[in-house]
């Protein structure tokens, strides 16, 4: 769950904050979930202290650690809403696969 900010050079951001999602493990879904959620946490805490106003996020996770896209889009609006409501930041989730955007759609409508 810890992550690590450091410059973003020639990106047109100020920050890149870099965070390493746990391997999913389908013997330990609840722990899983948990780490990914305390990833996140602690992702937006760092956010909140560079006092930036515009966050961009990749989807964590789904990808090589095998999380399911829905469940961890779930994960990922969850947090980015109690940040949201926290900070004067607005948060936009960068999704480039159809399916994963589709899981992060449904999860903004729901409430989720």
């Amino acid at each position: 769950g810890q992550c690590v900010v450091t410059p973003a050079f020639k990106l047109a951001a100020k920050h890149i904050v870099h965070g390493v999602a746990p391997i999913f493990d389908e013997a330990q879904v609840d722990r899983c979930f948990q780490l990914l959620h305390d990833l996140y946490g602690n992702i937006f805490r760092t956010i909140a202290a560079l006092h930036v106003r515009t966050v961009v996020m990749p989807p964590i996770g789904t990808r090589s650690y095998g999380f399911p896209k829905a469940d961890a889009a779930r994960v990922a609006v969850d947090a980015a809403r109690l940040f949201v409501e926290s900070t004067t930041c607005d948060v936009t989730f960068s999704v480039i696969d159809g399916e994963e955007r589709a899981c992060y759609s449904a999860a903004l409508r729901s409430g989720h």
